[in-house]
């Protein structure tokens, strides 16, 4: 039997442990910096946390408040709500469509009280109760017509007495 004997390298253990240090050292330094990252994330997080809490607290309430009679199913969604909030589930597909939803209500609400407003200005000064008077009744319109006699008439028969006398010639 043949044995293959090869040398044994030798080992530096002091070359070894240096690397090890150092090693070390760049653990500690990934450490840190991964204990920064988390702390810079958690900061943003907790204002993302913030800003939907208030979102949720004021426009998707009232949002609740006026679409929902049903004050368990209300709470029920608020609880939810509330889950994702706490999760800072900003993303979330829920999230964004009753965003959606509660800000469009929020916009009509503003746009009925303009129109509401205008209309209390226009009253106030007179002038829809002008443009009232300017209107006439299909009836007025047509007793001072000359079509009052043809009333029992239908539209084709009107549109033939219109037509009668003329001639048509096509352009060539």
């Amino acid at each position: 039997m043949t044995t293959l004997s090869q040398p044994v390298p030798e080992i530096d253990i002091n070359t070894l442990l240096t690397q090890m240090k150092s090693m070390e050292g760049d653990r500690e330094k990934l450490l840190q910096q991964v204990q920064l990252m988390q702390e810079k994330i958690g900061k943003l997080t907790e204002g993302k946390k913030q800003e939907m809490q208030k979102t949720l607290d004021s426009v998707i309430a009232r949002w609740l408040e006026e679409s929902v009679a049903d004050e368990a199913v209300r709470e029920e969604f608020k609880k939810g709500m509330s889950r994702l909030v706490d999760q800072t589930a900003e993303e979330s597909g829920v999230w964004r469509v009753v965003c959606c939803a509660s800000n469009l209500h929020a916009e009509r609400l503003r746009e009925l009280e303009s129109l509401r407003a205008e209309n209390t200005v226009l009253k106030s000064s007179g002038v829809i109760q002008q443009e009232l008077s300017k209107k006439r009744t299909f009836d007025e319109i047509n007793n001072g017509s000359s079509t009052s006699q043809n009333e029992d008439l239908n539209i084709w028969e009107e549109f033939a007495n219109n037509m009668k006398g003329r001639v048509y010639e096509p352009p060539l």
